[in-house]
């Protein structure tokens, strides 16, 4: 359920863009949630985690070519350590991409996240956050379904790679601006 999904501890009620850039690491919790995620959740809870600046220098890009669908795709995670006391990580993504075996659909996406993390004292802890992401294209909207046959048109009447929206006309864009701050007081 939709309601389920929590990010970095707090309830995601929008869960509209899959795109996950910069996902630390994926929690599931099977079984009854209530006592973890809270009233209202079903039969279990996913928790994502997104990147959170840390202790240390690294810097990492990947990049993925696909020939069928023409895809290029370049993801960023860079982690600076600017002072003892402050922290900053950088995560992005690029890509282009057709979609493989279909005319003129594609899928495009283009996001950039920031972290850091202060520590002006021994005792407070400052992390603040910041996502956007955007994905957009030319959305494929499948094929016919040919009743009398049983199957889909494109199982021997039509080219599997026909179209079937209007090209200058259809078209899906979502975007997504997330933002936390957290400050953690460790008690003596």
């Amino acid at each position: 359920a939709s309601n389920d999904i929590l990010v970095d501890g707090v309830r995601d009620p929008g869960v509209s863009i899959g795109e996950n850039f910069n996902t630390e690491q994926v929690e599931i919790l099977r079984g009854p949630a209530s006592s973890f995620a809270g009233r209202g959740t079903t039969g279990g809870a996913i928790t994502v985690v997104t990147t959170q600046a840390k202790d240390l220098n690294f810097y990492e890009a990947e990049g993925t070519l696909g020939f069928s669908n023409d895809q290029k795709r370049i993801v960023i995670d860079a982690n600076q350590v600017i002072t003892p006391k402050v922290d900053v990580r950088l995560n992005g993504v690029f890509q282009d991409s057709d979609i493989a075996g279909r005319d003129f659909t594609t899928d495009n996406r283009r996001g950039i996240a920031g972290a850091v993390d202060v520590r002006p004292t021994e005792n407070l802890t400052v992390n603040a956050d910041y996502s956007y992401t955007r994905v957009f294209g030319l959305p494929d909207f499948g094929v016919p379904y040919n009743p009398l046959a049983r199957r889909p048109v494109t199982d021997g009447d039509v080219p599997s790679n026909t179209y079937y929206g209007i090209v200058n006309r259809d078209f899906s864009e979502a975007k997504q601006a997330v933002g936390t701050l957290d400050a953690r007081w460790q008690a003596s």
